[in-house]
């Protein structure tokens, strides 16, 4: 059951501590403790800086009743966000799906969405993969240019799958679709032009192939 749609556990109930023998989401009433903003960059050595991109993230810490954790945030909810502040956590299962700042509200996937997408991928692959070896009976071919587009076509099935389980927001669907769409499309356009060249190799050979030239036999 997609925790989205579980109830909320009653008034002192203790449910959403991953122990409960039936799931709901427990509402905890928590304070901001701290705030943190770390960077990660990388380089592609393009320009003279190196082609340096970098990325903010942004943390907070919040502490409830049973425990206390550092939670990913987007900008606007951290420039909101003050030590001190009272801070509503969601759980479920044992883990903090949600949180709310001054009217400001995120929400968190669980551990077992991220599993059911990365088994979905998977099984996708083995299928292709059995398909593949039935049909054609010859593996290597998997390798071959065209196809290194099938394991990102794989994880836009699996994230696919994993919402139509859990649920989520348009925009998330939205780019889950386009993702699996586009590299099915780069997958079927790259066999169509490595079939072509194929074909234009193929072509381009026997016009260059020049007749051989019949020796006459002497005669005396």
């Amino acid at each position: 059951m997609a925790y989205r749609d579980a109830p909320v556990c009653d008034v002192g109930d203790r449910g959403g501590n991953g122990n409960d023998s039936v799931a709901c989401v427990r509402l905890e009433t928590g304070m901001v403790l701290d705030r943190w903003t770390s960077w990660e960059c990388t380089s592609n050595g393009t320009s003279h800086d190196g082609g340096r991109t970098c990325t903010t993230y942004y943390e907070i810490k919040v502490e409830w009743p049973d425990g206390a954790d550092w939670l990913r945030v987007p900008s606007h909810m951290y420039d909101q966000a003050k030590k001190g502040d009272r801070a509503e956590v969601r759980l479920w299962r044992g883990e903090v799906v949600g949180v709310e700042v001054r009217g400001r509200d995120h929400s968190y996937p669980p551990s077992s969405q991220t599993s059911v997408l990365v088994g979905i991928a998977l099984s996708f692959l083995g299928l292709l993969v059995g398909v593949w070896g039935a049909v054609s009976g010859r593996l290597s071919d998997l390798f071959a240019f065209p196809n290194w587009g099938w394991p990102m076509v794989a994880f836009g099935v699996g994230g696919i799958g994993s919402l139509a389980l859990f649920g989520g927001h348009p925009v998330a669907w939205g780019i889950a679709i386009l993702w699996t769409g586009f590299m099915v499309y780069w997958v079927v356009g790259a066999w169509e032009v490595t079939g072509r060249s194929g074909r234009l190799a193929r072509r381009t050979s026997s016009l260059l192939r020049l007749p051989r030239r019949r020796r006459r036999r002497r005669t005396c």
